[in-house]
């Protein structure tokens, strides 16, 4: 399907496969820093949070991705608020684990920082998706999605 400004549809759908792909990267990511996290103990002793806060935040983070994931593929049924609250979840867990991952790279070289850095990208991709926009339907018009 082509994607052009006169097939909003084709537009919206790349958006959403976009969105279905960095969720399902991040949700790869996640779960291999948990693993790592898990069965090596001694891999969250340099980690901000600790271990068990640190571990708790990847089960978090994969939740609300696996959520945003399912919100992003059937977005057409579900309400504006339960994209909202979703995007918003997401933005959060974004963030936190963002700074997990910055903070990796200066106390832990060798640590999960990529993974970590990259399924922050990821989990904001997702909730900027799912987050409301503002789109200009004519001159000085705008509506909201």
């Amino acid at each position: 399907m082509e994607r052009s400004a006169a097939n909003p549809k084709g537009k919206a759908d790349a958006s959403r496969t976009t969105a279905t792909f960095w969720g399902l990267i991040t949700e790869i990511g996640f779960g291999g820093v948990l693993g790592i996290w898990i069965v090596d103990p001694e891999s969250t002793d340099r980690v901000p949070f600790g271990r068990v806060a640190s571990i708790v935040t990847m089960i978090v983070a994969i939740g609300i991705i696996l959520i945003g994931i399912l919100v992003v593929r059937l977005s057409h049924e579900k309400s504006r608020t339960v994209r909202r609250g979703t995007a918003y979840s997401a933005f959060a867990i974004a963030t936190v684990v963002g700074y997990l991952g910055v903070t990796s790279i200066f106390v832990d070289s060798n640590g999960p920082w990529v993974l970590l850095v990259t399924g922050a990208a990821g989990t904001f991709i997702v909730a900027r998706h799912l987050s409301p926009t503002k789109v200009q339907a004519g001159p000085g018009e705008g509506t909201e999605i």
